[in-house]
């Protein structure tokens, strides 16, 4: 899949796989319905077709309908903007933003992978989706900021998870208290 990307230059989607018991015991994985569409770029070529890339997200994209299976999933998807919002925290703003340039210094060692990182990363809402795929472990949390489409709330979820020191650590209960109220908001949602 992503060898054609790298071919044809189209977009790939990525999903959270969530996986489904069958009938027979086993068990099969299906997307989520919300995803990121981004294009790969490959960095480095290592042996036995083993490929080192960066993927450029595109935009958040909702997964309309499976329209292929094998050789992999090709799927109709619907492009999900943004809210145009005015953020104002510079402070918060400023913090992510050094959180996001450690995590490159300490993960990235090859200068020409970390200068086109950079490079290519010039927006906050980048910067959002990038802390948010890279440097957040829970899955749920990660599909949660996934599909948030308010960059503000996004500030203030990566401000409370992501900490200042140079292991970037997350913390733990802030992670569980943002299950917790994603958790409320869904049941009021459905209630109302």
């Amino acid at each position: 899949m992503i060898a054609d990307s790298l071919e044809s230059g189209n977009p790939v989607t990525v999903s959270m796989a969530v996986p489904i018991k069958l009938p027979n015991g086993r068990v099969q994985f299906a997307p989520r319905e919300i995803a990121t569409m981004g294009t790969p770029h490959l960095l480095e070529s290592i042996h036995e077709g083993t490929i080192k890339i960066l993927m450029r997200g595109i935009s958040r994209v909702k997964i309309i309908r499976v329209i292929q299976h094998l050789p992999y999933l090709i799927a109709e998807v619907e492009t999900l903007p943004d809210k145009e919002e005015i953020i104002l925290y510079e402070n918060k703003i400023t913090k992510l933003e050094h959180v996001f340039k450690s995590w490159i210094e300490q993960s990235l060692v090859a200068p020409e992978e970390r200068n086109l990182f950079l490079n290519q990363t010039a927006t906050l809402p980048e910067i959002l989706d990038y802390l948010s795929m890279l440097l957040i472990q829970d899955p749920e949390v990660k599909q949660l900021l996934l599909e948030c489409d308010s960059p503000i709330e996004k500030v203030y979820i990566l401000d409370a998870l992501l900490t200042k020191n140079p292991f970037l650590v997350q913390n733990p209960q802030n992670i569980a208290a943002i299950k917790y109220f994603e958790f409320i908001d869904k049941i009021s949602k459905m209630a109302s």
